[in-house]
Order: structure tokens, then sequence, then C-alpha cells
């Protein structure tokens, strides 16, 4: 898949990328389903071909290659602080809020950089 560059298009393919539940993840960018020569979860970057599961920020990262700045970021950080009174990342970890909650988010972000 080519790199997103567009914020919209960042964020749709962000948005897709975490749609499942399987897929998406709290407290790390990204992680691997095992950690080599460990029992639990990797802890991975976002951009690493090995991750499997993302944070809605590690999402972005992914889709972009950009690990800082990721294109569609300014639309989903002010989403959240719109809808959930904090940051995305403290948004994806806390645990008063789920996965219906962060693709909420990326439909109001997805929204405002359609506009």
């Amino acid at each position: 898949m080519a790199k997103a560059r567009e914020p919209v298009t960042a964020l749709r393919q962000a948005r897709a990328l975490v749609a499942e539940e399987a897929s998406w993840t709290r407290s790390a960018p990204a992680r691997r389903w095992k950690a080599p020569r460990a029992h639990g979860e990797g802890e991975w970057e976002a951009t690493d071909p090995s991750a499997r599961r993302w944070c809605a920020a590690g999402a972005l990262c992914a889709v972009s290659g950009r690990r800082r700045r990721a294109p569609g970021f300014d639309f989903l950080e002010p989403a959240s602080l719109r809808l959930f009174g904090m940051g995305i990342g403290r948004a994806n970890d806390d645990r008063r809020l789920g996965h219906a909650d962060v693709l909420r988010c990326f439909d109001a972000a997805i929204a405002a950089a359609s506009s």
C-alpha cells in the first residue's frame, strides 16, 4: 500500500487498519501478536512491518510511514479533545473508553478533514 500523505486519506486508512478490535491496542504505538522469546505481546514502533495491532495515533503513523506528525493527526487530536476532553493518546488508553469510541473519534476527524 502506498503511504498516505493527505490527512483525509491517512485518517481513512488508519481507521480501516484498526476497524477490527483485534487490530487495535492500548498503551503502545503498536504490538506484535507475541514478542520474540517472550510470553506476552511485544511493543513495537508503529511503522515496524512486524506490527499487527495499533493504537489510534500509531495507526496514522503506520499508514503514513511517519513516526511523528503523521498526516491527519491535526484532525484526530482536536476531535478527541472535543469528544472526550483529552488528547487521543490518553483517550486511546483510558479504560473508560473503548474501541468503538476510538472509531467514533476517527469518524469525527474524517468529517472535519473532508469539509
